[in-house]
């Protein structure tokens, strides 16, 4: 009687895990602090990051992630990224944009960055797609990714099924010390708002 309860359980588990999102992993990881300042006043901090990832069932094709995470001094915190594909063979220049949309990104523990009131939008950038989250939300984000926490983003739109990518930030520490000045001057910003 248990193995078929444990039995029936495990195709069960199986037939799910079938419709469920694969996730690929990040690979190359590089990491570098965003600023933006008006008239030299510091208005936005965020860590850029971009990465490869191996397309299952090939040996030369990936995608490339280009995203960052920025807060800003009007109280909130912008996302944007792009995501190409390619092969290794043809080189960097070769890639081509994959039409998909960043849909939300997440730091282990934290909670989902994800567009608020669904709107995503076009970036200056071609083929970069970006929205706006919670303050908050984007403050644990950018901890997370200060604690060397692993990290998910997901892709959808464009031709082909969604996308997800997972990775475990590792930054050097020039980054971080780049990255806590300009958190300080924004910091400096907002009192002077007040």
């Amino acid at each position: 009687m248990i193995f078929k309860s444990a039995f029936g359980f495990a195709l069960t588990s199986l037939a799910l895990a079938a419709g469920a999102q694969s996730i690929s992993t990040l690979d190359q990881l590089t990491f570098q602090p965003t600023i933006l300042a008006t008239r030299g006043v510091v208005t936005s901090c965020g860590i850029r990051f971009t990465a490869l990832a191996m397309q299952p069932g090939t040996r030369t094709g990936v995608d490339v992630v280009d995203g960052s995470v920025a807060i800003h001094s009007q109280g909130y915190t912008l996302v944007k990224a792009g995501l190409k594909s390619g092969d290794l063979r043809e080189g960097a220049e070769k890639m081509r944009l994959t039409g998909k949309k960043v849909a939300w990104i997440r730091t282990e523990g934290g909670t989902p960055l994800a567009p608020m009131e669904n709107k995503i939008i076009d970036a200056d950038d071609p083929g970069f797609h970006m929205f706006g989250s919670p303050l908050n939300d984007g403050l644990t984000a950018l901890e997370g990714f200060l604690a060397d926490k692993k990290f998910w983003i997901g892709f959808s739109g464009g031709a082909g099924q969604d996308k997800v990518f997972s990775g475990t930030a590792r930054m050097d520490e020039r980054t971080r010390d780049e990255f806590s000045s300009c958190i300080g001057e924004l910091a400096t910003t907002l009192k002077g708002k007040k």
